[in-house]
């Protein structure tokens, strides 16, 4: 089976409709679409993430399980340039994931304690962003700011937004080999705030701020504040368990702690719109 039926298979098991894929990734629908048509194929980035959001390896999509038909000659001549192209983004993705992780670890001892000091560290970055854009999403939910001011704080919401999006993918890439259920917790709240932040603040493009904010849902806003407000206070009192001790913050307890929250968060915002049945 190619990649691009792995992707689908996967995404169709899961319920997914090809735009919620799409808004999960940050990609449009023509592109997950190419990807399940093998007009493209998914960069290193984009196969990690796939591989974290179905619970597989990247080994399942960058090794083709499919054999040759001996008895085909000309499908196998016409299957050769297919091969030598995905043999190519192979080696690429893997001198680039190779580089990544090699940048990642600099200046780090090749140790447990070091690398969870650093996940530590990107962990405590996050929660402040996770807890600054969910304290302007509640000034914002009040509707009591002028038009100027508005445009002020969606400014200051998309820097933290971006900022959710960076340190969850580092987590997610410093845990990948450890199986820590905690990256894609941080990465669906991440993709969470960006839907918030695009829905209601952004223009078309995904990048520029409005001119001008209205249509504010100022409810589902609320709803989603109480629930962050919710995930912000189980973090931290997992933080004060864990002070000046071993334990790690990344337990499977916290996890599932997590999950039934998380759930709610992406119906009020990821999983919001109707399926179309893609």
């Amino acid at each position: 089976m190619n990649t691009g039926k792995k992707i689908q298979k996967l995404r169709k098991e899961n319920n997914l409709s090809q735009e919620q894929l799409a808004e999960k990734f940050g990609v449009s629908r023509q592109s997950v679409s190419k990807w399940e048509s093998d007009q493209s194929v998914p960069d290193i980035y984009n196969i990690i993430q796939l591989s974290n959001l179905f619970g597989v390896s990247t080994d399942y999509f960058l090794k083709d399980s499919e054999t040759m038909n001996e008895q085909n000659p000309i499908s196998r001549k016409r299957s050769q340039p297919l091969f030598r192209h995905c043999t190519l983004i192979l080696s690429l993705g893997l001198v680039l994931s190779l580089l990544v992780s090699m940048m990642l670890f600099v200046g780090l001892k090749n140790s447990e304690k070091d690398t969870q000091e650093a996940l530590n560290g990107i962990h405590k970055e996050y929660y402040v962003n996770l807890n600054s854009y969910n304290e302007i999403l509640k000034t914002v939910a009040r509707q009591e700011l002028s038009s100027q001011m508005m445009i002020k704080e969606a400014e200051k919401m998309k820097n933290h937004v971006d900022a959710l999006i960076h340190t969850s993918s580092q987590y997610i890439l410093l845990t990948q080999r450890s199986g820590d259920p905690i990256g894609a917790y941080l990465w669906d709240m991440a993709t969470s705030a960006r839907w918030i932040n695009r829905e209601y603040f952004l223009e078309e493009n995904g990048i520029d701020t409005k001119e001008e904010i209205r249509n504010i849902d100022a409810d589902r806003i609320s709803k989603v504040t109480e629930i962050l407000d919710e995930i912000i206070y189980l973090e931290k009192s997992a933080g004060t368990d864990a002070e000046g001790t071993e334990k790690r913050f990344t337990s499977t307890e916290m996890a599932e702690a997590l999950q039934p929250k998380l759930k709610d968060l992406t119906e009020l915002t990821i999983l919001s719109f109707p399926q179309n049945g893609n």
